[in-house]
């Protein structure tokens, strides 16, 4: 479970996660966002500010294959990572096999998405990681709370003030700086959603 503020780079952290993971055990690894289209514009095709695309964090020499339809990549290994988006309905990954789990932006989406996958991988002795940005008193804020009193769970919380740039040739800045925090307020953002 790793709540952490927007622009901390959850997503990427949770996909190189999954790569590590997809060498050490063979299967299905699923990415999921709330709707397809997120997940393509935010991951398929998206670009950081440094103009890197996201999906190159896959090195070319272990890609076997990719579909651009289904957003799907199968590795040299035999695993299979794929971006899914959980508003086309839960019923058709019911019966598939998944060893890992990724959900991004989990408190937008269904709950039901988790309580349909947890028995396959629990079954699997597979894992499941949650990144998103907190958004209120919801199911992701409960799911939070338990997480961080279940010590079967790993439990981060990131704020603006926890996050630095990395030390290659940055000064160790924010990631988010105060002046720009400043400049939200003075604009009328929401104090919760700063």
């Amino acid at each position: 479970m790793c709540c952490w503020h927007r622009r901390a780079g959850k997503d990427k952290c949770g996909l190189n996660l999954f790569i590590r993971e997809m060498f050490k055990r063979k299967g299905q690894y699923y990415h999921l966002f709330p709707t397809a289209r997120q997940a393509r514009k935010a991951i398929w095709d998206g670009i950081d500010k440094d103009g890197l695309k996201v999906m190159d964090h896959f090195p070319k020499e272990v890609i076997v294959s990719k579909n651009e339809t289904d957003m799907k990549i199968t590795l040299t290994n035999g695993s299979i990572y794929q971006l899914v988006g959980t508003d086309m309905g839960l019923d058709w990954l019911v019966g598939t096999n998944p060893v890992g789990l990724l959900f991004s932006e989990y408190p937008i989406m269904s709950p039901k998405a988790w309580d349909f996958l947890r028995p396959i991988i629990r079954e699997n002795d597979g894992i499941a990681l949650f990144v998103y940005t907190p958004r209120g008193q919801n199911h992701g804020h409960r799911m939070f709370e338990m997480a961080q009193n279940n010590d079967q769970w790993f439990c981060s919380k990131l704020t603006v003030e926890d996050t630095r740039r990395d030390s290659d040739g940055e000064d160790g800045s924010r990631v988010v700086s105060a002046d720009d925090l400043e400049e939200e307020r003075r604009e009328g953002m929401d104090e919760q959603m700063i």
